[in-house]
């Protein structure tokens, strides 16, 4: 009942946006967040762990022969009703009960587009602390082994549709690379992205979201004295348009190609400890139909309220 509510007083009220709402249908593999789990890891020093906690070292779950080469390069060992017509006894009634429901009907109408909005968007993201953090100087050739090579995230979701028989796939997995460049420097460089469920809810018709992900890195570093201070070594920003959901299809692009490259990392004088964060925002297509319709509603809701109750009045005979 609660959705006819909503889907009359949008068709009435919200115009073309209306029927666009009314006819918009999400994919299926979108607006998945039951039992989300978070995982991220350094790899590449001795000590690096190549998974979180209690996790297996395939905790990627990478197919082959995609998983044997991203472990290669980051070091990590292998493993309707009708109308009636109103009592002519309470014309005034009928007329206040009027603009009652339209008013009820717009509040609802914008709630309900508030709330989907909302759905279209999810963040999300994960800390980790690792003791050994490396970025060694002159290494323009590579050279040094024992360094930092990799972020590693990925986010978990059950996607089973019983409650009692969990389905628990990895949704999104991203791997970042620490990439020499020059004997000073190096540039943290996406080399590997798979997207199967989406966090955010997308249409069926255009089945993607842009991802806007951040990486922030603060390093330990001697302060006054004999004082270690935590400091902001590198934010990395990268966006990503149109990356279709894969669901349970096989194939697995990557989309490295499409990320704008990172910026400029100095390379460290030695090993320290370091705090990683990646935070990462879905935005699926479809929101703007909704949003639209959220403007059409405030536009044209007290107009049509307006015009309703003057209609109703003059049928009425009532002032």
């Amino acid at each position: 009942m609660k959705k006819l509510w909503v889907g009359a007083a949008a068709l009435l009220l919200g115009g073309c946006s209306a029927i666009q709402v009314a006819t918009f249908k999400s994919d299926d593999d979108s607006f998945k967040r039951k039992g989300e789990k978070l995982s991220i890891a350094v790899a590449g020093m001795p000590t690096s762990s190549t998974g979180p906690a209690g996790s297996s070292k395939d905790w990627l779950r990478i197919r082959e022969p995609e998983g044997t080469r991203l472990r290669d390069v980051c070091g990590i060992p292998a493993e309707t009703t009708s109308g009636t017509a109103a009592p002519t006894f309470l014309p005034g009634l009928a007329v206040l009960a009027a603009g009652i429901l339209i008013d009820a009907g717009i509040a609802k109408l914008n709630e309900y587009a508030d709330r989907k909005i909302k759905e279209f968007k999810h963040t999300y993201s994960a800390r980790l602390s690792v003791g050994r953090f490396y970025l060694p100087r002159n290494n323009g050739s590579d050279r040094v082994t024992p360094r930092t090579r990799c972020i590693l995230f990925q986010r978990e979701v059950d996607v089973g549709t019983n409650s009692a028989t969990p389905n628990v796939r990895a949704a999104l997995t991203l791997v970042l690379q620490f990439q020499a460049l020059g004997d000073r420097a190096y540039v943290l460089t996406p080399i590997y992205l798979d997207l199967a469920y989406a966090g955010a809810r997308t249409s069926a018709e255009g089945n993607s979201v842009d991802l806007d992900i951040a990486v922030g890195i603060a390093v330990v570093k001697p302060g006054a004295g004999t004082t270690l201070v935590s400091e902001l070594a590198t934010q990395q920003n990268y966006s990503v348009r149109k990356v279709a959901l894969r669901g349970n299809n096989a194939e697995r692009p990557s989309y490295a190609a499409k990320f704008e490259p990172g910026t400029i990392i100095p390379a460290f004088d030695g090993v320290t400890a370091a705090t990683v964060v990646v935070a990462v925002t879905e935005t699926g297509d479809g929101s703007e139909e909704f949003g639209q319709l959220r403007k059409d509603s405030d536009a044209y809701g007290k107009v049509l309220k307006d015009l309703g109750i003057d209609q109703l009045k003059s049928l009425l005979g009532v002032k």
